[in-house]
């Protein structure tokens, strides 16, 4: 076998390799959501958000690259019921807070995973990405616990996002009459499924 012939088999080998470490993962709503708490000063809501998209990931269960959509108009709320819940869930997709007409979607897009070093409560893995609020944009890192195998993949993590970074100002003075905190709870539970 001439060396050129080794050469090229080698090459055809490797890339082969891999492609084979990376494995492709579809995120829809019906297994991933995003929970929310939003809280005033005397009381709180929650909710969540559906969620769209995809990962990839490695054999070593480090994120290589996913992006993922947020619909506003899936937003749900989970302590009220009937007309009151109805006009909280209008109210939040109005100009005041989402403004769901002109900003439909919400997006992550991941810019990098890495190991965790402190890795406390299984928290393996610390992911940074760019999101998307009201048409800003910004960085943000956060530690979450990633499971990956050949079948499946699900991320779990729990953070804050200050709403007003993104332009969602209003009732932020606390001399209102209604005023609701800055900070917002965040529970991601994200589960895909291995593509086709």
């Amino acid at each position: 076998m001439t060396m050129k012939k080794l050469f090229l088999i080698t090459l055809i080998l490797t890339s082969c390799s891999d492609s084979d470490k990376i494995t492709s993962y579809r995120i829809d709503g019906e297994n991933a959501k995003v929970l929310w708490k939003g809280s005033t000063t005397d009381h709180s809501h929650t909710g969540s958000f559906e969620v769209d998209g995809y990962a990839k990931a490695d054999l070593e269960g480090n994120l290589t690259e996913g992006e993922f959509s947020i619909p506003i108009s899936s937003i749900d709320n989970y302590d009220l019921t009937g007309d009151v819940k109805i006009q909280l869930l209008e109210h939040l997709k109005s100009p005041d807070f989402f403004n769901a007409l002109k900003y439909p979607k919400a997006s992550f897009k991941l810019i990098r995973s890495v190991p965790n070093t402190e890795n406390s409560q299984g928290l393996n893995q610390l992911i940074s990405g760019e999101f998307t609020l009201l048409g800003t944009t910004k960085m943000i890192t956060f530690p979450a616990r990633v499971i990956v195998d050949k079948k499946k993949i699900e991320v779990k993590a729990q953070f804050t996002l200050n709403r007003t970074e993104y332009g969602m100002v209003s009732y932020t003075d606390p001399d209102e009459m209604l005023y609701v905190l800055p900070e917002v709870e965040i529970d991601l539970n994200i589960k895909g499924t291995k593509d086709a």
